[in-house]
């Protein structure tokens, strides 16, 4: 009998320890792997007795939500539990997102993290849908909702990714057990899959003509992998599943109601299960805005179902500080599904000129010898000395050695933009900065950085290569102007750096402005930017 009471209570003992272990706090992984690209939103994930929210509706109601951890705020012990990630509040607290079911999914920039909750009336769920965005810690820039349906929309620095060449390219280890048999994991898988043929994404032609021979060019866009966007239209509309330029694989794996298709451009979506057809890559149409300043990408279903060609309508808008944000969506007719979208990929490009053959040399007979205005200053790119009409500059003191480089830090406040960020600068020609291959390079791996425009100290945009653009020199000092050769974000970045003579200094940094988001001034005073004559 005393075996059998030491037996039931080594089970009781057992049983409140797993109990205990169940309800306490959970904190999930929050680095999430694709390849060779690792997100790490932990500096993002609260402590479980905090969360973040958001007032939705014009009654004020609130969505509380935590990000890779519980929040206890949801505890209500009737229709939430212990595990809860997220909940809506009225009129009672209702579990829409457990921490136990997170599945993550890579975007074009940035990424996703999706959450299932209780199944009260309606199986409840909430997707925070982050963006890259090296500016900013963490701002909720949109919320999107429907019943039972909840999206957050997230700027953050934290979206970025960052490289890691000895990641595997498994799917991350984050994904919930139940991920395999979800309808929608087929896309996330395949975002963080490894390159396989079958895997390579489907490409259309994503150049686009514009006014004034101008163009555009969305290729950047082109979901990684064949993935897909999603947009929740709600209303009895479901969502639009989408791909830009490519093929959204996700709705062949949906129940196909409009018949099986073997392409998929867009499909309307209901239920997360039945996809109905509403374009195809290969019947698309464009046009350019009235002000050529953004495009309108319209895709056809080539299925007639319900009376009617469902259609895709993409409305890029151009906006050089944003890579890409969905701004609004609407149906202004029946069976026209229209996504509003800002992206800087949506400004117009001007093609480079091609050159022209140099005609063949005519003897002609020699022009009258006519004045000609002085030079602007040549410089030595050995020494940094510049050479004008009588005068010299000598900056060859400025000259870095390797390793190092200027910083001088930009606060902007204009009526044009705000913005924070650092510029990593050299003086002199073909003095190349190290510093700026060493982070993460925004605008693509460049060989050599004169300059580049740094964010949270760790994203680096080029803003000028080490070969002089142009120069000028007055009685004051001089002036030194270095542009990118990359066109990045709507624009090539320039600096600019005007030295001023001052004699009692060696360098000291005066001020930085910019009056455009693609132009940077750096004024500097130094004694070795003072003119000196030529004997």
């Amino acid at each position: 009998m005393t075996n059998n009471n030491n037996k039931l209570y080594i089970s009781l003992v057992i049983a409140i320890l797993l109990f205990c272990l169940s309800s306490t706090s959970f904190a999930s992984d929050c680095t999430f792997t694709f390849g060779d690209r690792v997100y790490d939103l932990s500096p993002l994930s609260l402590d479980e007795n905090e969360s973040y929210k958001y007032h939705y509706t014009p009654l004020k109601l609130n969505f509380l939500f935590n990000i890779c951890n519980i929040t206890k705020k949801c505890n209500s012990g009737l229709f939430t539990k212990d595990q809860s990630q997220s909940c809506t509040t009225f009129p009672l607290k209702l579990q829409s997102g457990n921490i136990h079911r997170q599945e993550s999914k890579e975007s074009f920039n940035g990424i996703s993290l999706s959450y299932k909750g209780y199944d009260f009336v309606c199986q409840r769920k909430n997707t925070l849908k982050f963006t890259c965005d090296p500016s900013r810690h963490f701002e909720i820039t949109n919320f999107d909702w429907e019943p039972c349906t909840y999206t957050v929309h997230i700027k953050s620095r934290y979206a970025c990714p960052t490289t890691n060449s000895t990641s595997s390219s498994s799917s991350n280890n984050n994904s919930s057990s139940d991920s395999s048999n979800s309808s929608g994991n087929s896309s996330s898988n395949s975002a963080s899959s490894s390159s396989s043929s079958s895997d390579s994404p489907i490409r259309y032609n994503c150049t686009f003509a514009g006014k004034n021979n101008t163009f555009f060019d969305l290729s950047p866009l082109i979901p990684m992998n064949n993935s897909y966007y999603s947009e929740v239209f709600g209303n009895g509309t479901g969502s639009i599943y989408y791909s830009i330029c490519g093929e959204a694989n996700i709705c062949k794996e949906l129940v196909q109601m409009t018949g099986n298709a073997t392409a998929y451009q867009s499909c309307q979506v209901y239920a997360d299960k039945y996809a109905y057809q509403t374009g195809i890559p290969t019947m698309v149409s464009s046009n350019p805005l009235w002000n050529n300043q953004g495009l309108v990408v319209e895709y056809e279903s080539n299925i007639f179902y319900s009376g009617c060609k469902r259609r895709n309508q993409l409305v890029f808008t151009c906006d050089p500080y944003v890579t890409y944000q969905v701004t609004s969506h609407s149906t202004p007719s029946s069976c026209v599904y229209s996504i509003h979208i800002s992206s800087k990929f949506a400004c117009p490009h001007v093609p480079s000129p091609s050159p022209s053959p140099s005609p063949s040399p005519s003897p002609s007979p020699s022009p009258s010898p006519s004045p000609s205005p002085s030079p602007s200053p040549s410089p030595n790119n050995n020494t940094c000395l510049f050479k004008g009409t009588g005068y010299s500059v000598d900056l060859s003191s400025l000259q870095l050695p390797i390793g190092s480089y200027y910083n001088a830090s930009f606060d902007v406040s204009s009526p044009y933009y705000e913005d924070r960020f650092s510029v990593f600068f050299s003086v002199c020609p073909n003095n190349s900065i190290n510093i700026c291959k060493e982070l993460v390079q925004m605008t693509g791996n460049a060989t050599a950085y004169q300059s580049c425009q740094v964010y949270a100290g760790k994203y680096a945009y080029q803003t000028g290569v080490p070969s002089l653009t142009s120069s000028s020199m007055d009685a004051n000092g001089i002036s030194l102007t270095y542009t990118s050769t990359i066109y990045y974000s709507g624009c090539t970045r320039s600096n600019t750096i005007n030295l001023k003579c001052d004699p009692n200094t060696h360098f000291r940094i005066d001020s930085t402005y910019s009056n455009s988001p693609c132009s940077y001034t750096i004024n500097v005073a130094s004694n070795h930017a003072c003119p000196m004559k030529i004997n």
